[in-house]
């Protein structure tokens, strides 16, 4: 019965589209009843289906503008979205909207283009779990190449991982849709992955599986080192000698507290514990992951062996050349690998699910395996914030950084370590919400290089930051004296700060508030602020619906419609239309609000007139925003 639902939906949703008044320019109707997969052969829980079903309706709405969604990207995933469920509410608003030749409306998940393709494929490496039903596989197959096109540099191991499953039959997507290569970048790129793919199943072909091996283990349990090696430096660190290695390994494990920007349904930052387990190889499955791990010289490895654990949030697979190991000093016992994982403070915080979520590691997990190798105590007043680069090491920011520090406080710890080169944005960010008493909140410490964020993390804290810290105190101490935006602009206030980032360039709080003092704000930042500010009445409307929470808008609406009037002489010359348009709006929402039967055709049409407005609004803050969404 279900199939015969499934396919007279999908062929009414067909149909709607052809008879629609316009078409969207460049998006062309889906075959929603193709047999590429059967959706009941598809088995997911609810919560996991509906994130898929969230993260494939994202791709049709919430990227305008972004040169890696297109129309035929779009067409894929709402060909698989209502294939999997013809009346999933934001796909099939999405497909109305785009036929008719308007952009939909932005759903409420998924703020990114690398969260959705995260998303995606997690969802296929879930269906592809034991047992699979072929149609799972196919579903898996589609998605993970999904993934791969809105991915900028697609991995390797995900690419091999493809390789797996891909089917010139499956992966044929003009049985679903009309690809137009010439107009389109995404269909040029899944070509070109498509290539790379079938050179990649040629290779693994043509290569035969590496014979395993156990470790050749020395008599006293360690591979020879000459006493150069065992005394190696790092960074501003004075190294203690190494002790021997003992005849027995013992697993070790270190943790710090960190911050995580974690990817799953949106992108949001959690405070939690990274851990590294330093131990050896577990049993033939572990063996088969990490072969080359398995004996001979650690030097020769082609990366260091780290693989993430199966508890808490998964850790994203990273690959680091053998050649930092040994540039730090570490002498690596072959037959041992570490074992990495983040557990969130509060799961609760978590953006989505476990099943779709994942956070980098390269960071956290190189300074705890530097401490353990050189045999040196963690400082527990830290907490590690930022990323590293695997290709060029340079630390790296994603996500709100207010956001980072909110979850940093959670904590209670004295200090966050933070990339130096987020200067620039972070002052951005304070400038677009005002509020600079998160710089007082905890002391923000930024490094430049890996030697540097390990120095910070062992041992105490440099004397130079805690002479800063003390100095800092006594700005903080006369802060009350007026608003801080004042404040941090105040002639001696920024000669005090220059003071203090002179003696110590490290203490990032000085620096932000040094710099918002000094930095102008621009036209576009005082767009974004009268947008935001616009954004703080009009919000609640935004979702007005006949299953919306009616009466707590009618309570709030009073509150609402004076917040926005008192914005009419502050907001930017170039946002009075869009600040007109969002009072039409609320007009339009309290004469709906006002009526006592909703279900009469007074009611249906006034609906109907707060929907489209809602419509005008977004496309008018998609306009001012360049397409992009303020966090």
């Amino acid at each position: 019965m279900k199939p015969l639902f499934h396919h007279f939906v999908a062929c009414t949703l067909l149909l709607c589209g052809f008879f629609s008044s316009g078409e969207a320019i460049g998006y062309d109707v889906p075959s929603f009843d193709s047999e590429v997969f059967h959706p009941d052969g598809v088995f997911l829980e609810e919560s996991e289906r509906q994130s898929l079903l969230e993260a494939l309706a994202a791709v049709a709405s919430n990227f305008p503008g972004n040169n890696r969604i297109d129309s035929d990207l779009k067409e894929k995933a709402l060909a698989i979205a209502l294939r999997i469920n013809p009346l999933h509410r934001n796909s099939r608003d999405a497909h109305d909207k785009l036929v008719a030749g308007r952009l939909p409306v932005k759903t409420q998940f998924f703020a990114s283009v690398s969260s959705v393709s995260e998303a995606l494929w997690s969802t296929g490496q879930l269906l592809l779990k034991e047992p699979v039903d072929p149609d799972e596989q196919k579903l898996a197959s589609l998605l993970m190449e999904l993934s791969l096109v809105m991915h900028p540099e697609p991995p390797m191991d995900r690419m091999r991982r493809f390789a797996t499953v891909y089917s010139d039959e499956v992966n044929n997507w003009n049985r679903m849709i009309a690809t137009q290569r010439d107009d389109n970048p995404s269909s040029v790129r899944s070509a070109n992955l498509i290539h790379e793919i079938k050179d990649i199943i040629k290779q693994m072909k043509e290569t035969p599986k590496p014979k395993q091996k156990m470790a050749e283990v020395p008599e006293n349990g360690a591979p020879d080192m000459d006493e150069g090696q065992k005394g190696k430096a790092k960074g501003k660190k004075n190294r203690p000698a190494k002790p021997d290695q003992p005849d027995v390994f013992r697993a070790q494990v270190r943790s710090i507290s960190a911050v995580r920007t974690v990817v799953a349904v949106d992108s949001s930052p959690v405070a939690g514990l990274f851990r590294v387990e330093l131990r050896s190889l577990a049993g033939p499955a572990e063996e088969e992951l990490l072969p080359f791990a398995t004996g001979g010289s650690a030097a020769d490895y082609p990366s260091i062996p780290v693989i993430p654990s199966a508890q808490d949030v998964p850790i994203r697979t990273f690959s680091l050349p053998m050649s930092i190991a040994e540039g730090l000093g570490w002498d690596w016992m072959p037959g041992t690998i570490a074992e990495v994982n983040f557990e969130p403070g509060d799961r609760g915080s978590l953006p989505g699910p476990r099943r779709v979520s994942s956070a980098g590691g390269v960071l956290p997990s190189l300074i705890l395996l530097d401490s353990i190798f050189a045999d040196e105590e963690l400082n527990q007043e830290v907490v590690v914030a930022g990323e590293l680069d695997e290709e060029t090491m340079f630390p790296v920011m994603s996500g709100s950084i207010l956001g980072t520090i909110e979850a940093a406080i959670e904590l209670d710890k004295p200090y966050l370590l933070l990339p130096g080169n987020i200067v620039p944005d972070l002052v951005k960010e304070l400038q677009l919400s005002g509020d600079l008493s998160k710089l007082f909140a905890l002391e923000l410490v930024s490094y430049a290089t890996l030697d540097e964020a390990i120095a910070f993390s062992t041992g105490t804290m440099d004397p130079a930051v805690v002479s800063a810290v003390e100095s800092f105190a006594e700005v903080k101490a006369v802060s009350n004296k007026m608003p801080l935006v004042q404040f941090a602009r105040n002639p001696s206030v920024q000669e005090r700060l220059e003071t203090i980032v002179e003696a110590c360039p490290n203490h990032l709080s000085s620096r932000a508030m040094l710099e918002f003092g000094k930095t102008p704000v621009s036209d576009e930042m005082k767009i974004l602020q009268s947008v935001r500010s616009i954004d703080t009445w009009v919000e609640p409307y935004l979702s007005l619906s006949a299953d919306a929470d009616l009466n707590e808008l009618r309570n709030r609406f009073e509150d609402d419609e004076y917040g926005l009037s008192r914005l009419r002489t502050e907001v930017h010359p170039d946002v009075r239309d869009y600040f007109d348009k969002v009072e039409d709006l609320l007009e339009a929402a309290e004469k709906y609000l006002n009526l006592t039967n909703f279900d009469t055709s007074i009611g249906q049409q006034r609906l109907r007139e707060v929907e489209a407005l809602i419509d005008e609004v977004e496309d008018q803050r998609s306009q001012l925003l360049g397409g992009d969404e303020v966090d």
